[in-house]
């Protein structure tokens, strides 16, 4: 990209065509940069629309659930809904419930069990 602004004084948008002609409506013009000129291509690359196979999920025998979903968009509301329950925050609220779990040693184990 750098070549084409700086030695060949901004022909970057003609070689563009050049190379979506050759090698589609996608194409690496840098390391970790892809060029679009359909967006369908976009949604194709990025936004998957990704169905699990259902009959790998019957085993957990609770349709709806978060390990049984096999829709991408209700896997994304329950994941959405979960979310928060496992933020920096959340887990911090916990901090003190953990302690106490941990004070728990070995050695007080054998007076509870």
């Amino acid at each position: 990209m750098t070549y084409y602004d700086i030695v060949m004084l901004g022909g970057m948008v003609e070689e563009l065509e050049v190379l979506h002609k050759g090698y589609g409506p996608a194409v690496r013009i840098a390391l970790e940069k892809l060029q679009f000129n359909d967006p369908r291509a976009f949604d194709e690359i990025y936004q998957p629309k990704f169905t699990k196979e259902a009959r790998f999920y019957h085993a957990f025998l609770v349709s709806g659930s978060s390990l049984a979903c096999v829709d991408s968009r209700n896997a994304k509301m329950q994941k959405d809904i979960l979310r928060p329950l496992f933020s920096k925050k959340a887990i911090l609220k916990l901090e003190n419930a953990m302690q106490r779990g941990a004070s728990y040693t070995p050695s007080k184990w054998s007076v509870i069990c």
